[in-house]
């Protein structure tokens, strides 16, 4: 992974929610996010897909890390989410849900937080766990986490 060009990359991450018909907080948002949003905008001017929850996840997550200035490795794709997802949260190994507003819900997040990788989303480390399982993953290897879940 290459460390990031903030400019270059918030004009794509602008650019991919306009693409998606997505609203973005133009109040929180940096220069380069809102110059690619509004050429996005004046490009698109009807969203050119509907974006399902892969897709709108991918576009959060790629946000969320960019604005807390974290590496978003380009491998990590909406097709890459949907590989990586499970029914059962791999970490607490209940059943999860989706767009519930409960702990249960699915989620993305880093299960390997040592060392250099701790910095970065890359494919190696993702996995789709339950909003509220965080506190588990502490206790747990990556190895033992990841053979709940068969990507």
């Amino acid at each position: 992974m290459q460390a990031f060009d903030v400019a270059d990359t918030g004009f794509d991450i602008g650019w991919d929610f306009a693409r998606f018909g997505r609203a973005l907080d133009r109040a929180s948002s940096e220069p380069g996010l809102l110059a690619g949003y509004r050429a996005g905008r004046e490009h698109f001017r009807v969203p050119q897909h509907r974006p399902d929850r892969f897709v709108s996840k991918w576009l959060q997550i790629r946000l969320n890390a960019f604005r807390r200035r974290r590496i978003f490795d380009h491998y990590v794709t909406s097709a890459y989410l949907r590989r990586i997802d499970c029914s059962v949260c791999p970490i607490i190994l209940i059943s999860m849900t989706h767009a519930a507003l409960t702990e249960t819900d699915w989620s993305v997040d880093r299960i390997n937080n040592r060392g250099v990788s701790a910095r970065a989303l890359s494919y190696e480390s993702p996995t789709v766990p339950t909003d509220g399982s965080t506190p588990a993953s502490t206790n747990r290897s990556v190895y033992r986490t990841l053979r709940y879940c068969d990507p």
